[in-house]
């Protein structure tokens, strides 16, 4: 394994977690900062079957919320 992506954003972070590619980097603000970007400080960490949720959102909201009737 090379690199890990992101199955919903299709962001691929190396094996040292450094971001190494942001498809439609066009649709992302100028600011992104994609040294910034460190998958390590993901705060809380969720699965719902086989999809895993991760934040830094120190107050995170559930991912069965915004889920509604999808999530078992």
């Amino acid at each position: 394994m090379r690199n890990r992506t992101c199955t919903r954003h299709s962001w691929s972070f190396d094996l040292a977690d450094a971001l190494v590619s942001v498809p439609k980097r066009s649709d992302q603000p100028e600011s992104l900062d994609t040294t910034a970007w460190d998958p390590v400080g993901v705060l809380y960490v969720e699965s719902q079957g086989q999809l895993i949720f991760g934040t830094r959102n120190p107050e995170p909201v559930p991912p069965r919320e915004p889920l509604g009737g999808v999530a078992r």
